[in-house]
């Protein structure tokens, strides 16, 4: 088997048609063109539910953003379901945790954000940004995401920024090559970052190395020795999370772990360090001659030992 990386979503559909190409998994390949596909009969179509989880990260130190009223305004005015269906197709479950619903530790009451305008409008009042002139076109407030250069995500921001909008929030879209934009969110120079998290949301781990006063990146406060992680991009700080991160980890008796975790997810949807978007689904295309075994939720590579392409 020979791996090829091919970047441009455009250029690995038509090599996939050409027949250069006979198997592309979780490519984000446009959801249009998976969609024409199943429809079709050119290629064939595998799509499974998926683990890995699409976000957005909110920078809590911003002097906007550090108010949890205005970001939970933020949760409540984005219409999630729209986007599930209308521009992914589908092809993706609504997230109101960073764990996957397959996960001993998932909190299935963990608080969900379901699309509320007008509730989000009045959050945004109480916090003292109201809409200067009503319908005008005057904003409470101008906000930045930053993202990546590929197509996936700038068409989210796209619609992101439609929505959000309607609120009175003005958002602006800044793309860059993907190592620019990593070192811009690692160093805390952003307001909100859309992002996929792959493999490390399988693992109670996450929990520490992304929400842990002690795994900020590139924060001179923490001694590297003391360090618990880097994945703290939103610079979230909360020393009773903390606390029931280390008793979550430091006991061994899981009912009494799974009660800590859930605390945990109930703290997280509280406080909005990141707005849990959805779980993209595994979505493979291939060659109708190629057998492929059952793709994990995690969308983890080893199942491509067991590819048969005759």
């Amino acid at each position: 088997m020979r791996v090829k990386i091919v970047r441009d979503p455009t250029t690995l559909a038509l090599e996939l048609l050409g027949g250069t190409v006979h198997l592309a998994v979780n490519a984000q390949l446009s959801p249009d063109f998976v969609a024409e596909q199943q429809a079709g009969r050119r290629l064939r179509v595998v799509i499974s539910d998926g683990a890995a989880l699409e976000y957005i990260g909110i920078n809590t130190t911003d002097p906007i953003l550090r108010d949890r009223r205005v970001r939970q305004a933020l949760a409540y005015g984005i219409d999630r379901r729209a986007i599930i269906a209308n521009l992914l197709r589908g092809q993706a479950r609504l997230a109101k945790s960073v764990l996957p619903p397959t996960h001993w530790a998932y909190h299935e009451t963990t608080k969900t954000y379901e699309y509320d305008p007008a509730r989000a409008r009045r959050l945004l009042d109480e916090a003292g940004y109201r809409d200067p002139d009503g319908e005008g076109p005057q904003p409470r407030f101008r906000l930045t995401l930053k993202t990546s250069s590929a197509e996936h995500p700038r068409k989210i921001a796209t619609a992101l920024q439609e929505q959000l909008r309607a609120l009175g929030i003005e958002l602006h879209i800044q793309s860059f090559e993907f190592q620019t934009f990593l070192n811009d969110i690692n160093t805390g120079n952003f307001q909100l970052f859309f992002l996929r998290q792959i493999g490390a949301n399988q693992f109670t781990d996450i929990f520490k190395a992304a929400f842990g006063s002690r795994s900020i990146p590139n924060d001179p406060t923490i001694r590297e020795s003391e360090r618990t992680g880097f994945l703290n991009r939103a610079r979230y700080r909360n020393p009773h999370l903390d606390a029931l991160i280390e008793r979550a980890e430091a006991t061994s008796d899981r009912a009494e772990q799974r009660a800590l975790y859930a605390r945990i997810q109930e703290i997280l949807a509280e406080d909005v360090p990141w707005i849990t978007l959805w779980y993209p689904a595994n979505v493979a295309l291939m060659n109708p001659r190629v057998r492929v075994p059952a793709i994990p939720a995690s969308g983890d590579f080893h199942f491509l030992k067991d590819v048969d392409v005759p």
